[in-house]
């Protein structure tokens, strides 16, 4: 099994990771693998360079669609949706923001 081309959808009721699934050669699709939980984060959120923010201390668990995935391919039954995969930092760059046309020196100094 291979994971590729990551995103993090942001539409939903919570974050959810996604990636390119292959099986034995064979491309499967993109499919949820993780629900995201953001840690408690203080207002208002400190960008820097070019809109960026690092997030760490993000909670993982296994996506329900992830689970049946990694059970048949196994051909197991210990993957249940929920499962706690440890924690990730994040690493994001906002496309709203519009502060992407600056210089990195209008970011240093806040503005």
């Amino acid at each position: 099994m291979d994971l590729s081309h990551f995103n993090i959808e942001t539409s939903g009721p919570r974050p959810l990771l996604t990636g390119l699934v292959t099986v034995n050669g064979d491309f499967v699709g993109r499919i949820p693998l993780s629900w995201l939980e953001l840690p408690v984060l203080t207002l208002p959120i400190q960008t820097r360079a070019f809109g960026s923010v690092d997030v760490p201390g993000v909670k993982v668990t296994l996506a329900p669609e992830a689970a049946q995935a990694l059970n048949a391919v196994f051909k197991v039954s210990a993957f249940a949706p929920g499962f706690s995969t440890g924690t990730a930092q994040v690493f994001a760059i906002s496309s709203n923001s519009g502060r992407g046309r600056g210089t990195h020196k209008d970011f240093e100094e806040g503005h």
